[in-house]
């Protein structure tokens, strides 16, 4: 993937996550703040994480680390 590759499927895949977010905020409870916010969009972004790469968990996840670490993302 090159870099505008990347950074479509970034925009992209951040504004479905916010429009799935939005879909629900009239049913959150209206005691949720910032932190309870968080937590529900971590978790809704670690989904996504999880289901995606099921198959390919073990050597990507060492490959990302890796990347990340010695690119200093």
């Amino acid at each position: 993937m090159n870099a505008a590759d990347k950074k479509e499927f970034i925009n992209d895949f951040c504004n479905a996550m916010r429009d799935a977010a939005l879909s629900k905020a009239d049913a959150m409870p209206d005691e949720w703040d910032g932190h309870e916010l968080r937590l529900y969009l971590a978790e809704k972004f670690q989904f996504e994480v999880s289901t995606s790469m099921r198959d390919k968990r073990q050597q990507r996840a060492k490959n990302y680390t890796n990347a990340v670490i010695t690119l200093n993302l």
